[in-house]
């Protein structure tokens, strides 16, 4: 990415980092995913600010971050797919939550605990750039059920209450489980494809 490499330059140049390839590597790879990542939540904010509601693409980037850096999901290959999939999941948890703004108590219960299942059985999503060993995983696999288990909690107790927050935080879990399940989708599908030019 053009950005990570003119910032790699510029630490090269202030003599914060040394010049030396292989460091500048590693800074420029740190950078680029650091950059991607911010441009990933930009693209959230403002697709919650056209939608006219920020503060909902914020408690959605709170709780999909939260348990998506343990849990794992779909991945793109590029930055330009990164975004796109980040929009794409964005609108489609725009449409889920505003469907559930009328939504009853049998609703909101019933989709939750078919979202949990997904959480329950695929985690983590492990991607073939960042293998984790056996511990990794188990560690892993238990921080992302926590942490979905305390947003769920927070979640019910928010709609008790009648505040919307909690149809906000219901909604993005429900998109966590299916970035789970379009994961596996496509790994499945890229491992027939490498099985089927192996054969």
């Amino acid at each position: 990415m053009y950005i990570a490499r003119r910032m790699t330059a510029f630490l090269v140049r202030r003599g914060i980092i040394a010049e030396d390839r292989r460091t500048m590597e590693i800074y420029e790879y740190g950078l680029e995913l650091i950059s991607g990542d911010l441009i990933n939540f930009a693209v959230v904010l403002l697709l919650s600010a056209l939608l006219q509601n920020i503060g909902t693409g914020v408690l959605y980037l709170l709780c999909f971050v939260s348990v998506r850096l343990f849990s794992g999901g779909f991945h793109a290959k590029t930055h330009f797919r990164c975004g796109l999939a980040m929009a794409v999941f964005y609108l489609l948890f725009s449409v889920i939550y505003r469907s559930l703004s009328a939504a009853g108590a049998e609703v909101l219960s019933a989709g939750t605990a078919l979202a949990y299942i997904p959480v329950a059985v695929c985690i983590p999503v492990v991607n073939r750039n960042r293998p984790l060993n056996d511990a990794e995983r188990r560690k892993n696999r238990k921080r992302a059920v926590i942490l979905y288990v305390l947003w769920t909690m927070l979640a019910v107790l928010l709609v008790f209450f009648g505040i919307e927050a909690g149809k906000v935080i219901l909604s993005t879990l429900w998109i966590i489980s299916i970035n789970i399940i379009f994961a596996r989708y496509v790994q499945f599908w890229e491992g027939r494809e490498r099985d089927e030019k192996d054969c």
